[in-house]
């Protein structure tokens, strides 16, 4: 065997190897990494389309979010100012109605204090008109009966 033969046959059968390679084989694999290569490329500029994507909705979610709590101060300072002026309607109402009841209550105390006095003067008429009887049925004379009933309405007072 000789050396220079085998060496020929071997850069022979290299060289239709990477012929065949370079025709069949390589161009599949080189489009293979170029897609490859666009599938990366267009990943890295989703990713970054979607990290701003995220950054401006994280900035809408805090004006969002800034606004809601606004307008959720706004409602508990109306709430408040709403509920102080309630409290103080009830309050006037309170005092209005506790008022009325005791000029109601007065007024019936006055009527109820006029009423017993009332009732005491025709006691008292009535007990002056029974011993006024009695006198009478004794038989004292007229002056005697006179001068005793005089007695008896200045000793009540005469009522008005």
């Amino acid at each position: 065997m000789n050396i220079n033969a085998t060496l020929l046959g071997q850069m022979i059968t290299f060289a239709i190897f990477t012929g065949i390679t370079m025709k069949y084989i390589w161009p599949p694999v080189v489009a293979a990494m170029d897609k490859r290569q666009k599938e990366i490329a267009d990943g890295l500029a989703a990713a970054k389309s979607g990290q701003e994507e995220l950054i401006n909705a994280q900035a809408k979610c805090n004006l969002i979010l800034k606004d809601a709590k606004e307008e959720a101060t706004l409602l508990v300072t109306q709430a408040k100012q709403k509920a102080t002026k309630i409290l103080n309607n009830v309050k006037q109402e309170q005092t209005r109605l506790q008022q009325g009841a005791e000029k109601d209550l007065l007024v019936q105390k006055e009527r109820i204090q006029q009423e017993l006095m009332r009732d005491a003067v025709n006691q008292i008429a009535t007990l002056a008109v029974g011993g006024a009887e009695k006198i009478l049925a004794s038989q004292l004379d007229k002056a005697a009966n006179h001068q005793l009933v005089k007695r008896m309405l200045d000793d009540l007072g005469t009522p008005e």
